[in-house]
C-alpha cells in the first residue's frame, strides 16, 4: 500500500516530459513484446502455410485426375466382377476338391485296410504253413508220444486196478476185523454178564456197579467207533463216486471212450487256451499303443490349435493398433488443418483495422523508415504471404507516432532522422483537425489504460480503438 502511494506520489510530482518519457518507454517496450510475438506468430504461420503446401502438393500427387479416377472406377468394377466370378468358381472347385479328397481319402483307407488284411493273410497263411508243419512234427512226435502214455497209462491203470484191489482186500480185512471185534466185544460183554449174574461172583459191592449201564457204555463207545470208520470209508467211495462221473461226463462230452485219448485232448484244449490268452494279450498290447498315439495326436492338435488362436489374437492386435495409429494421425492432421484455419480467420480478421490504420497514417503523411512500400493495385487484401510486411508497415507509423509525440511534448528522446525530416518537410502542411488535437491533447493515455503486461495484438488493436473513441467523445466529435 505505502508503495503504490509513493509510486502515485512520484507521479504527481514528474513533470510532464518524464510522464511521456515513461510513457513511451512503456509503449516502446510493449511493442517490442509485441513485434516478437509478431515474429514468432508469423513463423509458425509460415512454417503451418509450408506445411500445407507441401500437404497439398502431395495430397495433389497422390491423388489421380478425373479420367484416370473413372478409369481406375470402371477397371476396379471389372476387377470386382471377375473377381466375383473367380471366386464363385474357386468356391466350386474347392467344393469338389473336398468331394475328391473325401472319396481320396475312402479310398486310401480302404486301400490301408486291403492292404492290411492282404499282409495280415499272408503273415496267417505264412504262420498256418509253419504251423501245419510244425503239427506235422508234432504229430509224429505226439504219436510216438502217445504210445509212450498208453503204456504209461496201462501201468497206471494197471496199478490202479491193482491198488482198487488191494483196497478191497483191506477193506474186507477191514470188515473182518470189524467183524472180528464185535464178536470179541460181545463175548466179552457175555462173559461180564454171566460173571456178574452167577452166584459164585456175586459180592458185597454188587449193589455199586451197575451191569446195564457198563454194557451201554461199551456199546456206545463200540458204535462211535463203527461210525468213524464207516465216515472214512465213505470218504474213500465218495473220491472214486467223483473221479468215475468227472471221466463219465468227459466221455459223454466228447463222446471218447479212451482214456488217453481224453488226456490228449485236454493237453490241446490247454494249450489253445494259452494261444487265445497270448492273442489277447498281444491285442491289449496295440490297444494301448494306440490309445498312446491317440492322446499325443489330441495333445498335438491342441497345440496347434493354440497357436493359430494366438498368432489370431496377435493380428487382431496388430490390426487395431495400425488402426489407433491411422486415426491419430487424421486427428493430427484435422488439429492442424484447424489451426491453419483459424489463424487464416486471424489474419482476415486483422485486415479492416490495418486497412485503416495504414488510411490514416498516409493521410497524416508520415513516413516510413525504410523506402519500401506495398502496392495496392488490387486491393488491400492481407494473407499469409504478405502479413508480415503490412504489420511491418503499421510497426514502422507507430514508432514514428510515438517519436512524434514525444517530440511534440518537448521530450528529450533520440528522434529518428526519417521522421525529423518528414516533420521538418511537411511544417506548412496542416494535419487533420481530429487527429492534430488528439496527438497535442496532454492526456493521450490515462494511468489505468497503461497495461503492466505486454498486450496481444488483438489486445493492442481492441485498446487502441478504445483509446481512440474515447478521446473522440471528450473532443465531443
Amino acid at each position: 500500500m505505502s508503495r503504490d502511494l509513493s509510486l502515485g506520489k512520484s507521479r504527481l510530482l514528474e513533470s510532464e516530459s518524464d510522464r511521456l518519457q515513461r510513457e513511451v518507454d512503456n509503449f516502446t517496450h510493449k511493442l517490442e513484446q509485441q513485434r516478437r510475438r509478431n515474429a514468432s506468430l508469423d513463423e509458425q504461420v509460415k512454417n503451418m502455410s509450408t506445411e500445407v503446401k507441401q500437404k497439398k502438393d502431395e495430397l495433389q500427387a497422390k491423388l489421380p485426375s478425373v479420367k484416370e479416377e473413372k478409369k481406375l472406377e470402371l477397371k476396379i468394377k471389372t476387377l470386382e466382377n471377375n473377381l466375383q466370378k473367380e471366386m464363385v468358381k474357386l468356391n466350386d472347385i474347392q467344393a469338389k476338391n473336398k468331394d475328391l479328397r473325401e472319396a481320396i481319402n475312402v479310398l486310401r483307407r480302404e486301400k490301408k485296410a486291403y492292404l492290411e488284411m492282404f499282409q495280415s493273410m499272408e503273415k496267417e497263411l505264412g504262420e498256418k504253413a509253419k504251423e501245419a508243419e510244425k503239427c506235422n512234427r508234432e504229430h509224429v512226435d505226439g504219436a510216438k508220444i502217445e504210445e509212450k502214455y498208453k503204456m504209461k497209462m496201462l501201468k497206471l491203470k494197471a496199478k490202479a486196478e491193482e491198488e482198487i484191489a488191494v483196497l478191497q482186500n483191506q477193506f474186507s480185512m477191514m470188515q473182518s476185523v470189524i467183524e472180528d471185534d464185535r464178536k470179541k466185544q460181545n463175548a466179552a460183554v457175555k462173559e461180564i454178564a454171566n460173571t456178574l449174574i452167577s452166584p459164585g461172583g456175586q459180592t458185597g459191592n454188587e449193589d455199586a456197579v451197575d451191569p446195564h449201564k457198563v454194557l451201554e457204555a461199551l456199546y456206545k463207545k463200540w458204535v462211535q467207533a463203527c461210525k468213524e470208520r464207516k465216515a472214512i470209508v465213505d470218504q474213500y467211495h465218495k473220491n472214486i463216486k467223483i473221479l468215475s462221473d468227472a471221466f463219465n461226463q468227459i466221455r459223454e462230452a466228447t463222446g471218447i471212450e479212451d482214456i488217453d485219448e481224453i488226456v490228449t485232448a485236454f493237453i490241446k484244449s490247454e494249450e489253445q487256451h494259452y494261444t487265445l490268452y497270448s492273442y489277447v494279450n498281444s491285442l491289449n498290447t496295440e490297444l494301448d499303443a494306440l490309445e498312446e498315439r491317440y492322446q499325443y495326436l489330441s495333445k498335438h492338435y491342441e497345440q496347434l490349435r493354440n497357436l493359430l488362436d494366438q498368432e489370431k489374437s496377435s493380428n487382431i492386435a496388430v490390426a487395431s493398433e495400425l488402426n489407433n495409429q491411422i486415426q491419430e494421425l487424421n486427428q493430427e492432421h484435422a488439429t492442424t488443418l484447424a489451426a491453419i484455419e483459424s489463424l487464416k480467420q486471424e489474419i482476415s480478421s486483422i485486415q479492416e483495422p490495418v486497412e485503416e490504420m495504414l488510411k490514416e497514417f498516409e493521410e497524416c503523411q508520415f513516413t516510413l523508415e525504410f523506402n519500401k512500400k506495398l502496392t495496392k493495385d488490387e486491393g488491400f487484401v492481407v494473407n499469409e504471404q504478405n502479413v508480415e510486411q503490412y504489420l511491418g508497415e503499421l510497426e514502422e507509423y507507430l514508432s514514428s507516432l510515438l517519436t512524434h509525440l514525444a517530440y511534440e511534448k518537448g521530450a528529450k528522446v533520440p528522434i529518428v532522422s526519417g521522421v525529423e525530416d518528414a516533420v521538418e518537410k511537411h511544417d506548412d502542411k496542416k494535419l487533420p483537425d481530429l487527429l492534430e488535437n488528439l496527438l497535442h491533447s496532454e492526456n493521450l493515455f490515462e494511468e489505468g489504460d497503461i497495461e503492466e503486461q505486454p498486450l496481444t495484438l488483438e489486445e493492442f488493436q481492441n485498446k487502441s480503438r478504445e483509446i481512440y473513441t474515447k478521446k473522440l467523445e471528450k473532443s465531443g466529435v
